[in-house]
């Protein structure tokens, strides 16, 4: 028959293996941000810039795919943010030049204009503190943007990544994931405006255009 000690020890190494299993499972949920999956939509608001705009008339086409785009970075996040880029894409614009118009269809564009711009999302990605051993969520978007003369021509493929990140550990998994995807469109705007027109092709074409103007 075992002694008392005897009994009190193998409980106390029972109760042990118990908590360090049941500390191992709460590490583990708080690494992975307690898991499940993730269905974020985004409908922040975002400023028209504030710049002094180009005197050229431009197009850009902003098609069903893109206006209505969701992002499914992995099998357990996705993202809704074909509303957001709408807006942010259209108040950077209206920013950038004086004269621009929002089509849905490259079909509807015509030789006034002389610009056109088409973006498309080449992919997201998301980090999660599961991946970047931080406590932080990460967002990036990759853009293409087609740039094209007032003739149909191409000028340029311009691949614009932005970027945005959340750091706010007692927030939940989606207010964190959508915080970083708003910060990522704001860096649309801010990215348009110190590059678009800094782009060579685009640059040249430009002052083609007030070359020829001025003739």
């Amino acid at each position: 028959m075992m002694s008392n000690d005897t009994i009190t020890k193998i409980i106390r190494l029972a109760s042990y293996r118990l908590g360090l299993r049941v500390l191992n499972l709460c590490t583990i949920l708080i690494i992975t941000g307690c898991g499940g999956s993730s269905n974020v939509q985004i409908g922040a608001n975002f400023p028209t810039l504030i710049t002094k705009p180009l005197d050229v008339k431009a197009a850009v086409v902003l098609d069903p795919t893109f206006v209505s785009y969701i992002a499914t970075p992995n099998k357990s996040i996705t993202i809704d943010i074909g509303a957001g880029q709408r807006q942010v894409w259209e108040n950077s614009f209206l920013g950038l030049v004086k004269n621009v118009s929002f089509l849905d269809s490259a079909e509807l564009i015509d030789e006034s204009y002389d610009l056109i711009i088409l973006p498309s999302v080449v992919n997201v990605q998301v980090s999660v503190p599961s991946e970047n051993y931080l406590s932080i969520y990460e967002v990036w978007i990759k853009y293409n943007i087609d740039i094209r003369s007032s003739d149909g021509a191409n000028l340029d493929n311009w691949y614009m990544p932005v970027y945005g990140k959340t750091s706010n550990a007692s927030w939940s998994r989606d207010r964190s994931i959508s915080s970083a995807t708003e910060t990522a469109l704001r860096d649309v705007g801010a990215k348009l405006s110190l590059d678009f027109f800094r782009i060579p092709s685009v640059r040249r074409y430009i002052n083609n255009l007030n070359l020829e103007e001025g003739r």
